[in-house]
């Protein structure tokens, strides 16, 4: 009889250790588009691949609205503000008012989770107190590679046009516009 359990032992073991890897397969995304668009402004979540000052890879969550025109249009990323319940938060929907704004003017609206905040997960690289004496030159250089990564992806996407960006948002993002803009101008 004690014969008989380790077989099924090591029979309940591996199940789970299966089911535990399939499990955590399933939860990591593949870079680019999942599913298809839908509704009026297309919308579709996408994962937008990153790498981080220490060579490590990582894939944002966004949400991209797409106007009515297949025509190439311009692209605008709203990038989201540094707050703390941030492993909540969600990319915008297509139906919010500053998003309907440029989509209502023909851009493409990306709305993208930098690290640490959503789906997008993983540590939050900005990792600011907002207390006096902070240091934001650290946290804002890894919040200007989300977003450049974020401006790289949209602006190499078939519907974009590819050299018509706009990066719009507050907060954290702030300081992270200036370094993606003078990147992008660089180009």
């Amino acid at each position: 009889m004690n014969i008989a359990r380790p077989p099924l032992a090591i029979i309940a073991a591996s199940l789970f250790a299966g089911f535990s890897l399939t499990g955590l397969a399933q939860a990591q995304p593949a870079p680019g588009p999942e599913g298809s668009p839908e509704g009026a402004w297309r919308s579709q979540i996408h994962w937008i691949p990153m790498t981080d000052a220490a060579a490590n890879h990582h894939l944002l969550q966004a949400r991209i609205c797409r106007p009515p025109s297949d025509m190439p249009a311009r692209v605008v990323i709203i990038a989201h503000g540094t707050f703390p319940n941030n492993k909540k938060t969600v990319p915008g929907h297509c139906s919010a008012e500053a998003i309907r704004w440029f989509l209502d003017r023909g851009f493409i609206v990306v709305s993208a989770l930098r690290r640490g905040y959503g789906a997008t997960g993983g540590d939050w690289a900005e990792g600011i107190a907002h207390k006096p004496g902070d240091d934001y030159f650290r946290p804002g250089l890894e919040t200007a590679r989300d977003i450049a990564a974020t401006v790289d992806y949209a602006t190499a996407l078939p519907f974009a046009q590819s050299r018509a960006a706009v990066v719009i948002g507050h907060s954290g993002a702030v300081g992270a516009r200036s370094h993606t803009t003078r990147s992008r101008i660089r180009a």
